[in-house]
């Protein structure tokens, strides 16, 4: 298995990240020796890292850069944890195999170029397991993603070979991200996609009203439309949408089953197995009180997959083989 989304940090970055309250339940350090005590047993074999939101502005990239600079001590074996080195080549570790940091899309293009190429010029050994980069849009105003400079970002990016990791947001955001983000696409096309958390579905409606009501339908629609680009789907992040239960039995999780089950149903019938991937969101997997999260999580799609009816064969794709295809590991 391959975790397609994970996020590390130290405690000395706390007040670097965007979101990082005083009262967060997740400010405490979340580095790769906690990720690896609490996927235990499951059989991971490698972590995609994904941005984190930490502090920017439009001219003040410095915190990003040192997240990159981070990420690269990990690979290359230069970060030291209780326990000795961490690295890629750790005995008994699960090594990065790729990342995407974060990157100045939505600002002035010809800046954004240069901040890639700066990234390049850091560390250009570790700059090879960039797989691509996020600008987070579920919190940015109307318009952003159809703007010039994040337009040719887009296709520069799918010029380059690299993927947009998209975080839109159904609950907190609205259907209007999704109109927006179809735009984008056609207006970059050659771009490849890989849409978060199964696109943040909206888990607080009723099982039994999820057909009928507008936001599935419009989540739907604009699903299909991204189907029709060079796009993948992250079955992740619903874990920390699910209501608050700190001890989570057997049958809170086959409820929370159902709560997921017509929603990554669609997502199955519409992009197939082969491009959809299985992510933990750790540590956001843990907001709520959740206790092991990343394990409660991997058993409701375990649950998942076998409602759904995937093959063997399927199954391969999505917890391995479709983030191996869509990052280009």
């Amino acid at each position: 298995m391959i975790d397609s989304h994970v996020h590390l940090f130290a405690g000395s970055h706390l007040d670097q990240l965007a979101w990082m309250t005083l009262d967060n339940p997740l400010r405490s350090p979340h580095r790769v020796d906690e990720y690896i005590n609490s996927s235990k047993p499951i059989a991971i074999t490698g972590i995609v890292f994904v941005e984190v939101d930490r502090k920017h502005t439009s001219t003040d990239w410095s915190q990003p850069i040192a997240e990159y600079e981070y990420i690269c001590r990990i690979i290359t074996g230069k970060l030291l944890s209780a326990e000795g080195a961490i690295s890629n080549r750790t005995a008994g570790g699960i090594p990065v195999v790729g990342m995407v940091p974060w990157a100045p899309i939505a600002f002035d293009f010809a800046r954004f170029e240069g901040y890639v190429c700066k990234l390049k010029q850091i560390n250009a050994e570790c700059f090879k397991y960039v797989k691509g980069f996020r600008h987070l849009v579920q919190n940015d105003p109307r318009g952003t993603m159809l703007t010039d400079d994040f337009i040719s970002a887009l296709n520069w990016l799918g010029s380059h070979g690299f993927v947009f990791e998209l975080g839109i947001d159904l609950r907190s955001g609205g259907l209007w991200q999704y109109e927006e983000a179809v735009e984008m696409m056609r207006r970059a096309p050659d771009t490849r996609y890989i849409i978060d958390h199964l696109g943040k579905p909206d888990l607080r409606i009723p099982r039994g009203e999820v057909s009928s009501r507008k936001e599935f339908v419009g989540w739907k629609n604009a699903m299909i439309e991204f189907a029709k680009y060079d796009s993948y789907v992250k079955l992740s992040g619903a874990f920390s949408e699910l209501p608050p239960i700190k001890e989570y039995c057997k049958e809170d999780l086959d409820n929370a089953v159902e709560v997921v089950y017509s929603w990554a149903k669609t997502a199955y019938e519409i992009f197939g197995a082969k491009r959809i991937m299985w992510g933990s969101d750790w540590p956001v997997c843990k907001l709520g009180g959740k206790k092991d999260a990343l394990r409660n999580w991997k058993y409701i799609c375990d649950r998942l997959v076998d409602r759904i009816g995937f093959s063997d064969e399927e199954r391969e794709w999505v917890w391995e083989k479709t983030c191996i295809k869509a990052y280009n590991i």
